[in-house]
């Protein structure tokens, strides 16, 4: 008994002890993308951050990259910059959502949506903000210091949720504390209008 005890101290402790460093360590983590449009819709391509921290982050000084399925750069999107991005909003609050999109314009229609939801406008329009639609690609997150603070890297091939039977959803992530590298951690989101 006495060491049954000691045992359960030692797992309570250790417990607390990573419950305790998962809290300080304050992190962003890509939780959703949105690439293909439904039929007719005008929906910016996303994505979509979470900040797993109690702190508010400020993402001055941050960019978004997107690469092609070869690892080709499509676009680095520094936040500061206006002629890449309007800011709506630089701060994550914690335990809250950001939304970075595109500015989705068919003149032929409705002329541009400029970042627009039904909830609202995003927090960063980013220009040029483009996501492949050939089932591959990588969306990368830099901090203030170039430093990658997250990275999805899509495929198609190896069981990722994205290609023509994603058009009008969203891929999201179960939840933002499991590893958004892993394909199964992911799936559609009911369809986007």
């Amino acid at each position: 008994m006495k060491n049954l005890n000691k045992i359960t101290k030692y797992f309570i402790t250790l417990f607390w002890l990573g419950l305790c460093c998962t809290t300080l360590k304050a992190e962003v983590v890509i939780t959703e993308f949105f690439i293909l449009q439904a039929d007719n819709s005008h929906a910016p391509q996303y994505v979509e951050l979470y900040n797993n921290s109690n702190s508010p982050i400020d993402l001055t000084n941050w960019s978004i990259t997107t690469l092609d399925g070869d690892g080709e750069l499509i676009l680095k999107s520094p936040f500061n910059n206006p002629s890449y991005v309007q800011a709506n909003n630089m701060e994550i609050d914690p335990y809250g959502y950001f939304i970075i999109s595109s500015k989705f314009c068919d003149y032929s229609t409705s002329g541009c949506a400029d970042g627009e939801f039904y909830n609202g406008e995003s927090d960063i329009i980013a220009f040029y903000l483009y996501l492949p639609l050939d089932g591959q690609g990588s969306i990368i997150l830099k901090d203030n210091n170039n430093v990658v603070v997250d990275r999805i890297d899509y495929d198609i091939a190896e069981g990722w949720p994205v290609g023509e039977n994603s058009r009008g959803h969203s891929l999201r992530l179960h939840s933002p504390y499991l590893d958004n590298s892993l394909s199964e951690n992911w799936s559609f989101s009911p369809v986007t209008e």
